[in-house]
């Protein structure tokens, strides 16, 4: 999807504003109904890459506040790499239980299985809570950089 910025709000303002759209979009993507599938995760590191793109065109604006920010949402697209990676755990160890199904028993299968889904549901609570900071801070610098016009 495109950005649009609308004519009617400053750049800066109109910039927040989409960045506060790709964090609801990447969580909507993590939580709800999509729960970490594998094509939701994709989708929210394309959101978050999309954020950390218009945090580079404002690094000189945001001045030391850039590698904070910057840091923050890259610490997210790991955690997402990271659930990327239990999906791919899962599927190597589905293709590993069919080549040698007497090795990897319905119980081993199961168990190590069981384990991958557990880890993904503690990262996908992590990565919502990441993702909500990260909206919080955006909010509240887009709100402290209003109020400083003001004076």
């Amino acid at each position: 999807m495109a950005y649009r910025l609308r004519r009617k709000g400053s750049l800066a303002s109109e910039l927040a504003r989409v960045v506060t759209k790709e964090f609801e979009e990447a969580r909507k993507e993590i939580g709800g109904r999509n729960n970490g599938r594998t094509e939701a995760v994709h989708e929210a590191r394309k959101h978050v890459k999309k954020i950390r793109a218009v945090l580079h065109l404002l690094e000189k604006a945001l001045a030391d506040n850039f590698r904070t920010h910057d840091r923050r949402l890259k610490a997210v697209g790991h955690q997402l790499s990271s659930l990327r990676d239990v999906d791919a755990e899962a599927e190597t160890m589905k293709a590993v239980r069919d080549h040698y199904p007497r090795l990897v028993t319905p119980s081993v299968f199961a168990g190590v299985c069981g384990g991958l889904a557990k880890q993904k549901r503690r990262t996908v609570a992590r990565v919502d809570g990441s993702l909500r900071a990260r909206a919080r801070d955006q909010r509240g610098a887009r709100v402290s950089r209003i109020r400083a016009r003001r004076r």
